[in-house]
C-alpha cells in the first residue's frame, strides 16, 4: 500500500513508481494526459525540486527544429497529493526568462501560442525563483532538437490552473498601480499609452515602495538572452505595510539599460507555490513589469527608430525624428527594444542613479562593437580558418555562416566575449571592409554543420542571427 495519499480520479491510471527522492517504488495516479505525455515524451528526470509539499521534476529542455522562433522548452511532472501532472515551460525571448504555459491558445489566426495566464501578462507565469535558475542550467547544458514541439493535451483532471490563481490582495496606497482587468500589457493604443505613462509618474510610486539600492543586494545572478546578450539581475526586498516584497532589478553593462525583471511579493518558504511552479498569488504590476523586449505589434502608440509593417504591409510602428525614440525596432526578430520607454518609472531612475550606470545610445554601442570586431577578428588568421573550414577540415565548436555570395563577402565567423560565457558575436567582413555583426549564443553540444547555418546575414548590431537547421 502507498504512503502517498491521493484521490482516486475515475480516469487516472495507478502506476506503481520511483520517482527520485523516494527510497523504493510508490504508487502514483496518472491521469490520461500524464500517461499520453510519458508515452509520447517519455519521462527522463535528470532534476528535481521540492518545494510546498510537491516534487518537481524536470526534463532535458528540447527545441522544436521546425519552430521559427526556436524557442527552448521543458516538460516538467509535478507530483502533488500523490498524482503526477505534466507542465509545461519554455524560455521567452521578451521575459528574457522562463514562464509556464497553462495551456496553448489560438491568437485567432489558427496558430497555437503560449497561455499567458488569466490576470497578468507580465508578471502571472513566472516560475519561482530555484525552478527558473534549474531550467537555465538546464538549457545552459545543451537542448536537443526535435521535430515537434511539446503539447500537453487538455484535460480538466490536470487542468487546475483557474483553481490555483488568484488576484493578490494588496495595500490600498498601491492599487493604482495594479490591473487585473484586462490580461494585456501592450502599448498599441492611445489609452494604453496613457495607462502605462500615468502608472509610471514618479508621484504614483510611494518612495517608502522604492527600495533601498544603496544597501548590499540580497542576490544576484548573472544571465544571457539572445536579443539582449549578458545582463546582470540584483534582488532587493522591501517591507511596505507589512508585506514583504521582492525586487529582481536587470541591467546590461553593454547599452546601460534597466528594467524590472520582476515584481513579486516575498515567500521564501514556498507556500504560495502552485502545481504550475508559479504563485498563487498574481499582483498584477503590469506597469513595473513591462518587458524591456516586445512584440513589433504589440508596442504601435511608441515612436519607433524606424517605421515599421507587417507582412501585409500595414505600417505597425510610426516613427518620427522630431520627437524621442522609446521604442528601437529589430524587424527580422519580430521584437523591438522598448527599454527607453521604461525610463519613466521612478524605481527604474533612483536605481540608475544610485549605481551610476550610464544608459548608450545604440548608434554609439554599434560603433563600439564595430570596433571592436575589426581589432580582435584577425582577418588573415580567420580567412585561413574559414578555407580549412571550406575543404572539410572539422573545427569543434566554431560555427561560420556560408557566404553564397562571393562578390560582397570576403569572409565571416564568430568570436566569443569570455571564455566563460556562450555568447558569441557572429560577424561577416564584407569587400568593401565593412563589418556586419550580430549577438547570438552557441552551445559546444550544438554546434550547427557549416552546410546548416543561415543562408543570410542579419545586418545591425541587435539582431539575432537565425539557424534554420541544426544537425
Amino acid at each position: 500500500m502507498s504512503n502517498i495519499d491521493g484521490p482516486k480520479l475515475p480516469e487516472a491510471e495507478l502506476r506503481m513508481m520511483k520517482l527520485p527522492g523516494f527510497e523504493r517504488a510508490e504508487e502514483i495516479y496518472l491521469p490520461a494526459a500524464t500517461v499520453e505525455s510519458i508515452d509520447k515524451y517519455g519521462m527522463e528526470i535528470i532534476e528535481s525540486i521540492d518545494k510546498n509539499g510537491m516534487k518537481f521534476l524536470l526534463t532535458p529542455v528540447t527545441i522544436n527544429r521546425n519552430d521559427p522562433h526556436l524557442y527552448p522548452e521543458c516538460l516538467f511532472y509535478v507530483l502533488k497529493d500523490g498524482v503526477l501532472l505534466p507542465r509545461l515551460a519554455y524560455r521567452s525571448k521578451s521575459t528574457m526568462k522562463w514562464r509556464v504555459c497553462p495551456k496553448r491558445e489560438d491568437n485567432g489566426e489558427g496558430q497555437m501560442i503560449y497561455g499567458k495566464g488569466k490576470y497578468s501578462y507580465t508578471t502571472e507565469t513566472i516560475p519561482f525563483h530555484e525552478l527558473n535558475l534549474k531550467l537555465e542550467k538546464l538549457l545552459e547544458e545543451g537542448a536537443k532538437f526535435t521535430e515537434e514541439g511539446i503539447v500537453i493535451e487538455n484535460d480538466p483532471e490536470i487542468d487546475t490552473y483557474d483553481n490555483e490563481v488568484e488576484p493578490d490582495t494588496l495595500p490600498e496606497s498601491l492599487k493604482h498601480l495594479v490591473n487585473y482587468e484586462h490580461n494585456t500589457a501592450v502599448l498599441c493604443t492611445k489609452e494604453e499609452y496613457d495607462y502605462f505613462s500615468n502608472a509610471l509618474l514618479p508621484e504614483n510610486t510611494p518612495d517608502s515602495f522604492v527600495p533601498d539600492f544603496t544597501k548590499p543586494c540580497l542576490s544576484s545572478e548573472k544571465r544571457y538572452a539572445q536579443l539582449f546578450g549578458n545582463f546582470e539581475v540584483e534582488k532587493y526586498r522591501v517591507n511596505y505595510e507589512g508585506i514583504d516584497f521582492d525586487f529582481y532589478m536587470a541591467f546590461d553593462k553593454f547599452m546601460g539599460r534597466i528594467w524590472i525583471d520582476k515584481l513579486e511579493r516575498a515567500d521564501d518558504d514556498g507556500k504560495l507555490v502552485n502545481s504550475y511552479g508559479i504563485s498563487k498569488k498574481v499582483n498584477g504590476f503590469k506597469a513595473h513589469c513591462l518587458k524591456p523586449l516586445d512584440y513589433l505589434e504589440q508596442c504601435s502608440a511608441l515612436n519607433s527608430n524606424m517605421e515599421c509593417t507587417d507582412k501585409d504591409g500595414k505600417i505597425i510602428l510610426h516613427s518620427d525624428e522630431t520627437k524621442a525614440f522609446e521604442a528601437f525596432a529589430m524587424p527580422q526578430s519580430g521584437y523591438a527594444d522598448i527599454s527607453e520607454f521604461l525610463e519613466k518609472n521612478k524605481i527604474i531612475q533612483r536605481y540608475r542613479e544610485v549605481k551610476n550606470i550610464r544608459r548608450k545610445s545604440y548608434e554609439e554601442v554599434k560603433n563600439e562593437r564595430m570596433n571592436e570586431i575589426k581589432k580582435r577578428s584577425q582577418l588573415d588568421a580567420a580567412r585561413k580558418i574559414f578555407k580549412g573550414l571550406l575543404i572539410g577540415i572539422p573545427l569543434a565548436g566554431l560555427a561560420f555562416y556560408l557566404l553564397n555570395n562571393e562578390e560582397e563577402f570576403e569572409m565571416g565567423g564568430w568570436t566569443k566575449s569570455s571564455e566563460e560565457s556562450s555568447a558569441v558575436t557572429f560577424f561577416v567582413v564584407c569587400k568593401d571592409g565593412s563589418v556586419n555583426a550580430a549577438l547570438g549564443e552557441i552551445s559546444e553540444k550544438v554546434t550547427p554543420s557549416p552546410d546548416d547555418l543561415c543562408e543570410h546575414v542579419i545586418d545591425g548590431l541587435w539582431e539575432y542571427p537565425k539557424i534554420d537547421k541544426i544537425k
